[in-house]
């Protein structure tokens, strides 16, 4: 009985540590500003602030304009620094949502500039996110392990993320609810384990 017992607590804890929710840090919401970010090359302009389309996060989105195709080049960044150095070196993912109109087709790329990494694709310049035209869209990119560890090696020189987009006709696109979802941290994974554990080992003492 003792063994079932001790099996059924480590199947609860097991649990616990697959449905731990991460933490998510809110980068950039674009809230009437464009909070230190900017275009990169002459086919994108900064269309202002929209109250009514793309808001996901806050009362804002940022509207950007393309004047033709886009080019797969650098787009959109943001400023540098060492608190996002710090960020990313416990993130697993970086997620933006994009609501675009005009395009045939759009596809992008995250990239970290600085931090110790040099300007390198999170993705390896394939261009893994697209958004649905038309349809508000969450694009999520996976922060490699190899990213993070150089990160926190280097917690003193800054880094800044920076679209590189790749797309179809001219057309608009409305950013909002820049995010850094962390890794869950293993102390407090341990913690909900054992507590699990814990939990089901007291209450078949006292049943």
């Amino acid at each position: 009985m003792k063994r079932i017992v001790v099996t059924l607590a480590l199947g609860i804890a097991v649990s616990a540590l697959q449905t731990a929710t991460a933490q998510t840090i809110l980068v950039n919401s674009w809230e009437n500003s464009v909070e230190g970010w900017g275009t990169l090359e002459a086919n994108w302009t900064s269309g202002g602030f929209s109250t009514t389309t793309g808001v996901t996060q806050g009362s804002y989105s940022w509207i950007l304009n393309a004047a033709g195709s886009p080019d797969y080049g650098a787009a959109l960044g943001g400023t540098a620094s060492t608190a996002l150095t710090a960020d990313l070196a416990n993130a697993a993912s970086v997620s933006v949502d994009v609501y675009a109109t005009g395009f045939s087709y759009m596809q992008w790329d995250l990239t970290l500039n600085g931090g110790g990494l040099g300007y390198q694709s999170t993705d390896g310049y394939t261009y893994s996110q697209s958004p649905v035209i038309g349809t508000e869209s969450t694009l999520t990119f996976t922060i490699p392990s190899s990213f993070r560890a150089t990160l926190a090696a280097n917690p003193t020189i800054a880094t800044s993320l920076n679209f590189q987009i790749g797309g179809g006709n001219p057309g608009t696109v409305y950013l909002d609810n820049l995010v850094v979802t962390e890794v869950p941290e293993p102390a407090s994974l341990a913690l909900m384990g054992l507590g699990a554990v814990g939990l089901v080992l007291f209450r078949r003492r006292n049943s």
